[in-house]
């Protein structure tokens, strides 16, 4: 959990290094899920209160390895973000246009679109007063753990 404070995210990285450490989990999966967090929290730090007050965010990651009940599924790390701002569905954003020069493109979008880009599947709710999004990455192994 980290307050809605952008101070809150310096201390994120270690976290997440961290926890994957003991899973196996490469590198590059681990820069996926750093890049997701920034780029979602910071949004919702960003622009999703409309008060100054603190809010929490809630950060649940896990790592889920195929079973042996289920061996054709594969390893993946879910991420799921849930928070008490203003209703918000990443999944809503259109599209944005890539080929227009950038002088012609609309600020803003094209951190969510690159979360939407890296992810296996991403899902959203919002349930009372409470936006959720889940984000799945396929897992890749860290061949040197």
């Amino acid at each position: 959990m980290i307050k809605n404070d952008l101070a809150d995210l310096a201390g994120l990285p270690a976290r997440v290094t961290g926890f994957f450490q003991p899973c196996g989990v490469s590198p590059q999966s681990v820069d996926r899920v750093l890049l997701t967090l920034e780029e979602m929290l910071s949004n919702t730090i960003k622009y999703g209160y409309s008060d100054s007050a603190e809010h929490a965010i809630e950060i649940d990651l896990r790592v889920i390895s195929p079973s042996e009940s289920a061996p054709g599924d594969a390893c993946e790390i879910v991420l799921t973000l849930t928070d008490d701002g203003g209703a918000f569905d990443p999944l809503a954003l259109p599209l944005p246009d890539t080929s227009a020069p950038v002088e012609d493109r609309p600020i803003g979008g094209l951190g969510v679109h690159l979360v939407r880009s890296i992810a296996s599947k991403m899902q959203y709710q919002r349930s009372g007063d409470k936006n959720q999004v889940e984000i799945s990455f396929k897992k890749t192994v860290d061949p040197a753990g």
